[in-house]
């Protein structure tokens, strides 16, 4: 018998082993990654279901995971994720599935062999069917002290499907939303000054530039929200949209940041050649809305995603062009953009090689997006100062014209009245001259009155 339990603890110690069981505990100040705690399973049909995945022969298809945060990009395959957990303590411990995007996320938790609790999570699923309504998808682990629960864990959707879970205490999620929900804050407060701040100059100014302006900051600062989690605490006719239309909102962010740039930058004079590619992209970038519109969602995002870097490149190859012709508020569009640029590449470089900074990429589009819309606002003020600068300038060209002109009328007045006084005189004299003539010429009034005097009666 002795043999039979040697080979019984090593088979036991084994399956531990492979199972790489996720071990909690408390007192993480940042939730932890547990992507090398899992096995994949790729379902290419994204038609199996619970039942069928946990057959002894599906479970031998899951494969160890070791990154800590997965990327599969665009898929139309479900990904199921498998984990073990177990804590020694007792506390309200969670998962949380940190992609917010458009994916319907399904809890499965198993204990001996036996489904005890389905969940869902995802922006497809109704608010009462969620299991946690907040900022992100959050999952109870229904842990107690000194069990060992099995969970398969199903995401299938259009979004990019980027798997990050963290497992952690209610407490340790808590504290660290409450510094986020701080940097969050700042950030949208920053986005709503500048909204507020462009209407303001709309209303004083009346171009077309501050609305295409505002609106480009209100469809960025959507597609921010949705990326970050914060979709979910807006109001439920958001959520429809990004899950019947999940490309429009970064269609209209571009739609309206072409044409912003396009008046901004003056691109029909001081960039022609851009400004033709610029006009045909705008037509072009509606055309993942009509994809989605039409069923195909997954080739809408993955041609969105590709217009997202076209867009990029035109808009700072069109700032850098004008820039070089001398056109000063270009300098903040170029350095808005930029900032903008690098910040989604680090969060598409650093997802898609599994590296982390610091933790600066999971803010990097918030920071850029902050930077890019201080920087153009400080270039409409700058292209406002212009405009005013060359209005002053040209009322002082007037006014000197004017002067110059009143001053050549006055010395056309004067001369005239040079000559009007010449003649004058001329006249005048030539009445004298022709007086003394007729005097001298004519008999005087008393030669008159001694001669012809009798006659006179």
């Amino acid at each position: 018998m002795r043999p039979f339990f040697v080979i019984l603890l090593v088979v036991f110690c084994s399956l531990i082993k492979g199972q790489n069981i996720l071990r909690l505990k408390k007192g993480n100040d940042c939730p932890p990654h547990i992507g090398k705690h899992i096995s994949i399973y790729i379902d290419e049909t994204a038609l199996q279901t619970i039942n069928e995945v946990t057959t002894p022969g599906a479970v031998k298809q899951f494969t160890a995971s070791s990154h800590d945060i997965l990327n599969f990009n665009i898929t139309k395959s479900a990904i199921w994720c498998k984990f073990s957990a177990t804590s020694p303590e007792q506390g309200d411990w969670l998962v949380q599935y940190t992609n917010s995007s458009n994916n319907k996320i399904d809890l499965y938790t198993f204990k001996n062999g036996g489904l005890i609790r389905t969940q869902h999570g995802g922006i497809p699923y109704p608010k009462e069917e969620r299991t946690l309504v907040g900022g992100h998808i959050l999952f109870d682990l229904d842990l107690k002290p000194g069990d060992t629960l099995t969970y398969f864990l199903r995401s299938v959707g259009s979004g990019p499907m980027v798997i990050a879970l963290r497992a952690a205490d209610i407490r340790s999620f808590f504290e660290e939303d409450h510094t986020l929900n701080l940097l969050h804050g700042m950030f949208y407060g920053i986005m709503f000054l500048m909204v507020l701040y462009n209407l303001f100059l709309f209303f004083t100014n009346r171009n077309k530039v501050y609305i295409y302006y505002i609106f480009y900051i209100i469809f960025s600062t959507l597609f921010i929200a949705f990326f970050i989690g914060y979709i979910y605490v807006l109001p439920e006719f958001f959520l429809f949209m990004f899950n019947r239309f999940p490309v429009l909102v970064p269609a209209l962010f571009g739609f309206f940041g072409l044409l912003f740039t396009v008046e901004f930058l003056n691109t029909k004079k001081l960039a022609p050649k851009l400004h033709k590619a610029i006009m045909v992209f705008i037509m072009l970038v509606l055309l993942p809305v009509f994809l989605a519109i039409s069923g195909y969602p997954h080739e809408s995002v993955a041609i969105i995603q590709v217009f997202g870097i076209v867009l990029a490149i035109i808009s700072f190859a069109t700032g850098i062009t004008v820039l070089r012709k001398g056109y000063r508020p270009a300098k903040f569009y170029v350095v808005g953009f930029g900032a903008y640029m690098l910040g989604l590449v680090i969060l598409i470089v650093t997802n898609a090689t599994h590296i982390s900074i610091g933790g600066i990429e999971a803010y990097s589009l918030e920071i850029g997006s902050a930077i890019e819309a201080i920087m153009l606002s400080f270039a409409i003020g700058d292209k406002l100062n212009i405009a005013n600068y060359e209005n002053e300038k040209l009322i002082r060209e007037q006014n000197t014209m004017l002067e110059q002109k009143v001053k050549e009328r006055t010395a056309e007045l004067e001369e005239q009245k040079d000559i009007v006084e010449e003649k004058n005189k001329e006249i005048t004299d030539s009445i004298k001259y022709a007086k003394r003539i007729q005097t001298a010429l004519l008999p005087s009034d008393k030669y008159f009155e001694k001669h012809f005097k009798g006659l006179k009666k």
